[in-house]
């Protein structure tokens, strides 16, 4: 497969810059799409394969609650071709509805195609069974239907190209949405970063808070104790009995001492404990403000957290839906590239070969390229009339699919059906695609063969 996309993408790169010392290199290499044995397929699977990746985007899209922005970071003059930023479900849809337009117009212009180029198939084979007849009745067919031929070819290739220009919209569209995602990402990047230093300091502020209650609360827990101790003191100091102070035998002096002592300690106890008290009421008072601010704190911790996650779980749905757009982008480039390879046979291969056919003098020479310009619009024939069918009858009704499916909430019972459904779809196009492929090479072969033997038999009766 490789090898055989090496070949196709040397051809186009080869057309778009064709000068006069490449032009024989570039047929030589589109005769490569001529044999029987090229693998015409891999020109069609890009179709099924990128409306497959778009419908798995949308599922996935749907299936994620959070729909994620990729206004974030924006180009400053705005975007070119995306309509709602704020939403990439709303992108995706956009893409899916410009995707069905862009097959509905290649379901119309491969029709056309597979009408004109069945045209010049049939023009170009009776051409050549003139000049097995008589190299100049042949001579004078084609030059009798050449410009009604190269007409003909000249719309197949306006409608290759209106085909092309199609897509390469739908592609312009991708590569912006593809853009913005990334540099929505870079910004969801740079505002979990930040917001991350914020927790990181957030969380360093709590537990400077909580060290400072732990503080404020041993130290009333001591409060505490010397509150207690002091109204103990005063306790004991008021603990006595009055007649004892005048018990006979009493010294009086020493029992008014005794008396003064005892209210002195209860004074200072007293004033220790107002102290205390005082102390206590500011300690309680620091402790509801630093809950307080604990609390603000932790509201925003929590804050934080929760835009770190949705920082984070925007980003990597970004990087994922990057990943998926990619896929996109490189399978609608080769639709492009194939279009581009329509166009080029006509213009290149086919006119070429019906100049050079009326410009031979042998009539073995007129034969060959007529032979070939006859390939070259029945291999056109063949691959469009193999796209027409499989998206008149897959395709269309597939990207139709994916577009229901942004529609629908994933709690719908027809949600997981329609998904399955554009997967099992798309594995049945390209079944559909091998399948014709096959029956149109048996029937290119046979007829290839078959012109073949007739040029061998009069090349060997011009050269016995």
């Amino acid at each position: 497969m490789a090898a055989a996309e090496g070949q196709f993408q040397a051809i186009t790169k080869a057309m778009v810059t064709l000068s006069i010392t490449e032009a024989d290199k570039v047929r030589k290499e589109a005769e490569l799409l001529l044999k029987p044995d090229a693998k015409w397929e891999e020109l069609l699977m890009p179709a099924p394969i990128s409306i497959a990746i778009l419908g798995e985007l949308a599922c996935i899209s749907m299936r994620q609650k959070d729909c994620v922005s990729i206004s974030k970071n924006s180009p400053k003059d705005g975007f070119k071709s995306i309509k709602r930023p704020e939403s990439f479900r709303a992108c995706l849809r956009q893409v899916s509805d410009q995707a069905w337009e862009a097959f509905n117009e290649v379901h119309v212009n491969m029709d056309q195609i597979r009408l004109r180029s069945m045209y010049v198939s049939k023009k170009m084979t009776n051409i050549m069974q003139g000049f097995f007849q008589n190299p100049q009745v042949g001579k004078n067919q084609l030059q009798a239907e050449i410009t009604k031929i190269q007409n003909t070819a000249e719309k197949c290739t306006e409608s290759a190209q209106e085909m092309k220009d199609k897509f390469l919209e739908v592609i312009f569209l991708v590569k912006e949405l593809l853009q913005a995602c990334q540099n929505a990402e870079h910004g969801y990047e740079k505002d979990l970063n930040g917001v991350r230093m914020e927790l990181e300091q957030a969380k360093i502020k709590e537990k400077s808070v909580r060290k400072t209650m732990e503080d404020t609360e041993w130290k009333q827990m001591q409060m505490e104790v010397e509150m207690k101790e002091a109204l103990n003191e005063i306790g004991e100091a008021l603990d006595f009995s009055p007649i004892s102070c005048y018990d006979v035998g009493s010294d009086v002096t020493d029992k008014t001492e005794w008396i003064k002592k005892q209210l002195s300690k209860v004074e200072e106890s007293g004033e220790a404990l107002r102290r205390s008290h005082k102390e206590d009421h500011r300690s309680v008072k620091n402790i509801i403000e630093l809950m307080k601010e604990l609390t603000e704190i932790l509201c925003e911790i929590k804050e934080y957290e929760t835009r770190e996650k949705d920082f984070e779980t925007a980003r990597k749905m970004l990087i994922e839906r990057q990943d998926a757009l990619g896929k996109v982008e490189q399978q609608w480039d080769k639709m492009v590239q194939f279009f581009h390879m329509i166009s080029n046979l006509l213009q290149i291969c086919f006119n070429w070969h019906l100049q050079e056919s009326l410009a031979s003098v042998e009539c073995i020479q007129q034969v060959t390229h007529a032979f070939s310009a006859a390939n070259v619009a029945r291999l056109v024939h063949m691959i469009s009339q193999t796209f027409t069918q499989v998206c008149e009858k897959y395709l269309l009704n597939l990207v139709s699919s994916s577009g229901r499916v942004l529609t629908m909430e994933p709690s719908n019972p027809s949600f997981d059906p329609e998904c399955a459904k554009i997967a099992s779809g798309c594995d049945e196009a390209q079944k559909a695609i091998s399948s014709l492929v096959l029956e149109m090479k048996d029937k290119f072969k046979r007829n290839f063969n078959a012109g073949l033997e007739a040029i061998e038999k009069m090349e060997a009766m011009q050269h016995p």
